[in-house]
């Protein structure tokens, strides 16, 4: 064991000092492993063959373990090393641009790296502290030039335009129904500049020029709104799942389908964790460039057998307590690629229940438990002539009997969750009733039922304490780690008990030494019964205070002159006093569904506002809001209709010349123009005009008062056919009997537009009656005698 530990030291590999031991040790072989060939060879020659990720180590009593470590602060600078996303994970990415543009600057741009490598789609984004809602049928395209850019037309996806598209709209509950932001999802597989980066930022203006080739990022474009969108909010990205290699789905190794190791055009996105820790073990590239893991390891390192079996354990369907089935396994991380690569397999092997062992220079995985032994023993197949040793429990420092654990949760926006904790009964009960917690984070698994299944299953192994080491002879030569032995043992009461071999030493003379560790795969069995509610609390952008208006009020008013009288119509407005943090008011004018006046007062005492751009007898609907330095929102009052006052013309506001012509057509028609009223008049309807107003009065010699009610007589002949218009003269403003016969002057009955009706020569006895549609002759007994026309 010392020669493995300062082998793993001579490649930087060693565990820190909280995983020291056999299993950090282990850690530290394989990811010698995934360096390269030469240290698998090593290994394989000293004959040792260690478990890679055992429950012990997640339990240990000061587990080193990093905790949900989704990134939410966007990072910056070149000098970071690359990321990409595996599986279901979130990030806030690197930014590698960001810029504003167009008419007063009212656009900003942000491009974030997500990923650095190609990603198929954008699954979901959050802005804020909520899960933004993409309209993916839509998209925001923008025309003219950069500086003159103010608008964004929306069209369906697919729609012909000219012009640059902002990319799909992202809605927020904050930004209550408006379309303020837009984001745009470049592939990874682009071989051009962007062409929204190139049209906006020109020049000096762009210093990021470059394509970007394999690198997965989003375009985000805010609209600046002085109501919703005063400031940049923070954005968390999640990827589709990464193409990763299936060897189950590639015919030319004897599976199915067209994938092909190293043509990435032929890998499918996977959650798969045994499926993501394959492609991680043997290599992450880019075309023929290694990014991360497993470097030029050849396919027979990786036993196909071992890993379709892991891969389909991972595919197997879990009903949960809903009713709804869900893989077995998945996973999903943010790795970077300074991190040990031994590192992100541990972490995906805890969140699947999924071990790996270095055996023969070979990485092998196992899920969960085989259900059945491959070797059994007896007291009897021991070589009694080398030591054995029993551990039959842990120290009360590393036994636990409850479990909490910690998660990212997508539902609360990738934040770290705590699960329900899990208490084991019988196990406390056992413990003397003392009450031994432990904790654990799953970093790589953001999916809360899968949690509570590892929960169930880790709490419940890691109660099976006893351990042996003992010397088996060479009939078990082939057993390797992860292996699953029955031992029936008289001396220690076990009939057919499970062991899985966790280390492995090579004697010689073929006999090997084996490390085991109480084992029963009913520990991963799981009922939906045993699932526990977990609560999410669903985060919800922050609506900031909204400041609102008391006392709204408007009416219609005149503006006077020095002289007291009505010169211009205005409305005032009044509201509530005294608001604190206020400094303005912004009022509108709407007059016919069009805003004629959008303006801005200071919020003063005494708190009443007069506008004036008005037109006399119109009428407008006004509303205001205040503009409060501790919030950019606001709360508009309710319109109110107001209809503007008429506007009198004084004669002083008439042109001597205007009041010169009143007076001379006065004089001409014998109206007489005086400065006053005279006293009385000097006879009866005497007219008389006041130079002051121009107005006309007469003396009414009944009343014996002025009166400004004048009788128009119109001689004979004067109204002609040609002044009056048509349809001017009704009946209704004909008094009753005033056509008389005399008054019509017609040469033909023709010339009046009108029915028959019923003429008739007398009202009753003898006589001869003519309608519209026949004529009658009655008899002195009102018989009918000839009937001519209609005979009904």
């Amino acid at each position: 064991m010392r020669m493995l530990f300062l082998l793993a030291v001579a490649f930087g590999l060693t565990a820190d000092p909280a995983q020291a031991g056999p299993v950090g040790a282990a850690i530290a072989a394989i990811g010698a492993v995934i360096k390269g060939s030469v240290v698998l060879t090593a290994l394989a020659q000293m004959g040792a063959s260690l478990v890679l990720s055992a429950i012990a180590r997640k339990l240990g009593p000061k587990p080193s373990q990093q905790g949900a470590d989704v990134k939410f602060t966007v990072e910056m600078g070149d000098d970071l090393p690359l990321s990409f996303i595996l599986g279901d994970y979130a990030t806030a990415g690197r930014r590698k641009y960001i810029g504003s543009w167009g008419r007063n600057q009212r656009f900003i741009t942000d491009v974030i790296e997500v990923s650095a490598l190609p990603h198929p789609a954008l699954a979901a984004l959050w802005i804020g502290d909520e899960k933004a809602v993409i309209d993916f049928s839509r998209i925001g395209t923008i025309s003219g030039a950069e500086g003159e850019v103010s608008d964004v037309t929306e069209r369906p996806v697919g729609a012909s335009f000219s012009g640059q598209s902002l990319g799909h709209p992202a809605q927020i509950s904050s930004l209550k129904g408006k379309r303020r932001i837009w984001v745009r999802w470049v592939d990874g597989t682009q071989v051009t500049v962007d062409p929204l980066l190139a049209f906006a930022f020109t020049g000096d203006q762009y210093p990021w020029a470059g394509v970007g080739v394999g690198k997965a990022y989003a375009v985000v474009t805010l609209q600046y709104d002085r109501e919703d969108l005063t400031s940049m909010p923070t954005l968390l990205f999640q990827p589709a799942p990464l193409p990763v290699y299936d060897p189950r789905k590639d015919s030319s190794t004897g599976g199915s389908g067209p994938h092909r190791w190293g043509d990435r055009t032929t890998y499918e996105p996977s959650t798969n964790a045994a499926v993501i820790a394959y492609n991680v073990a043997r290599g992450i590239y880019w075309g023929s460039e290694w990014i991360f893991g497993g470097r030029n390891l050849p396919a027979w390192r990786l036993p196909r057998a071992e890993w379709v079996a892991a891969m389909t354990a991972c595919d197997r369907e879990i009903e949960t307590a809903g009713g709804v089935f869900e893989p077995a396994y998945r996973c999903g991380l943010e790795v970077s690629v300074d991190q040990p690569a031994a590192d992100v397999l541990e972490a995906i092997g805890r969140a699947a229940n999924l071990r790996f062992a270095e055996v023969g220079g070979q990485l092998k995985p196992l899920v969960d438990l085989p259900a059945a032994a491959v070797f059994s023993i007896t007291d009897g197949d021991i070589v009694i002539s080398e030591g054995q040793s029993l551990t039959p429990f842990y120290p009360v420092a590393q036994t636990f009997n409850a479990l909490s654990a910690s998660y990212p949760e997508p539902r609360e926006g990738w934040a770290s969750k705590d699960a329900p904790q899990r208490i084991d009964a019988a196990a406390t009960a056992a413990d003397g009733g003392r009450y031994l917690p432990t904790s654990v984070s799953y970093p790589a698994c953001p999916y809360a039922t899968q949690v509570q299944r590892l929960m169930v299953s880790q709490l419940s192994e890691y109660r099976r304490m006893r351990q042996h080491s003992m010397t088996l002879p060479p009939d078990a030569y082939a057993l390797e780690p992860l292996d699953v032995i029955s031992w029936t043992s008289a001396r220690n009461g076990y009939e057919a008990k499970k062991f899985m071999v966790e280390q492995v030493t090579k004697l010689p003379g073929l006999s090997l030494t084996v490390a085991l560790r109480e084992v029963d795969p009913s520990d991963y069995d799981w009922s939906p019964a045993l699932e526990l509610p977990v609560v999410i609390t669903s985060p919800l952008q922050p609506i900031g205070f909204a400041q609102g208006i008391e006392g709204w009020a408007a009416l219609a008013v005149l503006l006077t002159g020095n002289d007291g009288k009505a010169r211009k119509p205005a409305i005032q407005v009044s509201c509530g006093a005294n608001e604190p943090d206020v400094s303005e008011i912004r009022i509108q004018i709407e007059r016919s569904g069009v805003v004629q006046f959008d303006v801005l007062r200071p919020y003063a005492a005494p708190f009443v506002w007069t506008l004036t751009d008005v037109v006399a007898e119109a009428t407008y609907r006004v509303r205001g809001a205040l503009i409060s330095e501790r919030t950019g929102s606001f709360v508009w009052s309710p319109w109110i209709t107001v209809t503007t006052q008429a506007i009198s013309v004084w004669m002083e506001d008439l042109g001597q010349d205007i009041r010169d012509e009143f007076e001379r057509l006065a004089s001409e028609g014998g109206i007489k123009v005086v400065d006053t009223l005279p006293t009385a008049g000097t006879a009866p309807d005497q007219l008389v005009m006041l130079s002051t107003t121009k107005k006309i009065w007469r003396w009414d010699a009944p009343t014996a008062a002025w009166s400004d009610q004048i009788t128009v007589a119109i001689g004979d002949g004067q109204v002609l056919a040609q002044h009056i218009a048509a349809n001017n003269i009704l009946a209704a403003h004909i008094g009753a009997g005033q056509v008389t016969a005399d008054k019509l002057n017609v040469s033909e009955l023709s010339a009046i537009t009108a029915i028959i009706g019923v003429l008739r020569t007398a009202t009753s006895g003898a006589r001869t009656e003519m309608h519209t549609d026949k004529l009658m002759v009655f008899d002195e007994n009102n018989a009918v005698r000839i009937r001519i026309g209609n005979l009904g």
